[in-house]
């Protein structure tokens, strides 16, 4: 977990938006041992940017994706984490090491 945080941390810029060439690169079997229906590289980016408190249209610009886009990996978030809302998905992230 220490080191999937770390790779997080370092996917990060100075504005803690993901680098997205960085993030590409991490395991993501690391952060997907604990679910059932793993989170793809994309979801994990577009969860990295709503717990950094960005809009759904903040994330679309972000990640030169549409809103309608941000809003289905968002909603792909919510089931594979079983959760019903942003909040509680950063929550769930956060409680089993997937944000750090």
């Amino acid at each position: 977990i220490e080191e999937l945080r770390k790779t997080i941390i370092d996917s990060l810029q100075d504005n803690d938006q993901p680098n997205p060439s960085n993030l590409n690169q991490f395991d993501l079997k690391k952060v997907n041992t604990i679910l059932a229906n793993p989170l793809t590289a994309r979801e994990l980016e577009v969860l990295i940017l709503l717990k950094n408190g960005n809009t759904n249209q903040q994330v679309a610009d972000l990640l030169f994706i549409s809103i309608n886009t941000v809003k289905t990996h968002a909603k792909n978030i919510y089931e594979k984490l079983d959760v019903k809302n942003r909040t509680e998905a950063i929550k769930k992230a956060l409680d089993n090491g997937l944000l750090a």
